[in-house]
């Protein structure tokens, strides 16, 4: 029964080691496929936004091909071995062509400017000077609430000139500033984010007596909360040949339903996704996982970009998971050991005690016997007294006739005494 026990603990060790192989090599398939988004606008030579372009994106070996929305704007994600990667936009429109190239992960933001490709003609001797306004943002399209941005312009011709700039907030509410270039026709504005949601801002020249007006491209970018990832709590167990890990965290600012996703890796080089979790309303999580594994892990949370939030990485923690499997089996064998010396014991105990009740039931049994024969001869004896009762009766009843018969023979005798005596002394003299 034990060596049944120890074949088959053995045998779900030979399990948790073919499991673990195939969960490492199914890890290494999914290490080849990485998501990368790509975003951006695409803008005509006069800063407008370029409706219905054709775009094409290219990067890590992937190929994606879109056009832009009614805002220039575009967005496609491609599928690459590994990040970061280089990523190249082609975009095109009534003989207009641009292209840009970026490398990064996660999501890249791209924008495209067209320029002509040939000579377009025209009809006429243009009375003004054409003019165009390019705008750019300097921290990038990743803004959240209370943040200050930084809006770089510039006017072909240069020249010193009066831009006008309008930005447009979420809500509508729209700022109206009027900055001044610089003699090389650049400029810059400051403006400080209030609310969340999508900005958008242009710049607009109105032109003068030689220069046409002209208006830039429009920058649109969303304004978002920047939360931080927090872990407060990681506890590790073994439990029934698998290493049980619990964790639980939060986001602060607190935001709920923000995706919360868990990544292990044994070299700090290579991470898997292994759970995905969301935010409650007071922006906590938690995850409980079970290994069939042993080791250190690295163990680290994102939390995923939303439409509210952006995606932020929390620190690298590590998890000792201690190989238990050949210690906790020894162990179970010195308990079963144990329990089963005990039982010996417990069986030689009960057997002593059944050869002590044996006996004391021997000894009542001849006890039994003895009142036995003691009863027997009390029978007897009964027996013996009712016949000398019964004697004694018939000897009592024959000595009372007797006693009886004797009477009356003295009552005889005396009667004829008396009548021999009267007869006697009555005759005469």
């Amino acid at each position: 029964m034990l060596w049944g026990r120890i074949w088959s603990r053995i045998l779900r060790v030979v399990v948790v080691i073919l499991a673990v192989s195939l969960i490492s090599s199914g890890l290494e398939i999914v290490e080849t496929q990485v998501p990368v988004g790509v975003a951006g606008y695409v803008y005509m030579p006069d800063g407008s936004p370029a409706v219905g372009a054709k775009v094409k994106v290219t990067g890590g070996g992937d190929t994606k091909t879109t056009t832009t929305n009614s805002k220039g704007k575009y967005a496609v994600t491609l599928t690459v071995s590994s990040t970061p990667v280089k990523v190249t936009v082609t975009a095109s429109k009534d003989g207009y062509t641009g292209s840009a190239s970026k490398t990064g992960e996660g999501t890249i933001i791209i924008n495209v400017y067209l320029k002509s490709t040939g000579t377009k003609g025209g009809g006429g001797k243009e009375s003004k000077k054409a003019t165009k306004i390019y705008i750019s943002l300097g921290d990038g399209f990743n803004y959240s609430v209370n943040d200050t941005v930084i809006l770089y312009g510039e006017i072909f011709p240069h020249m010193s000139a009066s831009v006008n700039i309008v930005v447009t907030k979420p809500s509508g509410d729209k700022i109206a500033e009027t900055v001044l270039t610089s003699s090389n026709g650049s400029f810059l504005y400051n403006f400080t984010l209030d609310e969340k949601g999508e900005w958008c801002v242009f710049a607009q020249y109105s032109g003068d007596n030689e220069y046409s007006s002209s208006k830039s491209n429009t920058l649109c970018f969303s304004v978002k909360i920047r939360v931080k990832v927090l872990t407060q709590s990681v506890s590790s167990l073994f439990e029934k040949n698998y290493s049980k890990i619990i964790i639980f965290g939060r986001i602060r600012p607190a935001v709920p339903f923000v995706p919360i996703q868990l990544y292990m890796s044994f070299n700090n080089a290579s991470w898997y996704l292994i759970e995905e979790a969301r935010t409650d309303n007071n922006g906590s999580y938690s995850f409980d996982l079970s290994f069939p594994i042993y080791g250190i892990l690295s163990l680290k949370v994102i939390a995923k970009e939303t439409e509210e939030t952006f995606e932020s990485e929390g620190e690298i923690f590590i998890v000792k998971l201690k190989p238990m499997y050949q210690s906790q089996l020894n162990k179970e064998i010195k308990f079963l050991n144990e329990k089963l010396r005990e039982a010996e014991d417990k069986i030689k105990s009960l057997s002593n005690e059944v050869r002590e009740l044996n006996n004391k039931i021997k000894e009542k049994e001849m006890i039994i016997d003895s009142l036995k024969n003691k009863l027997a001869e009390s029978n007897n004896t009964i027996l013996s007294l009712k016949e000398e009762l019964s004697r004694a009766e018939y000897k009592i009843e024959k000595n009372q006739i007797m006693i009886f018969i004797v009477a009356i023979i003295c009552i005889l005798i005396g009667s004829l005494i008396s009548y021999v005596l009267l007869y006697k002394f009555k005759k005469p003299l």
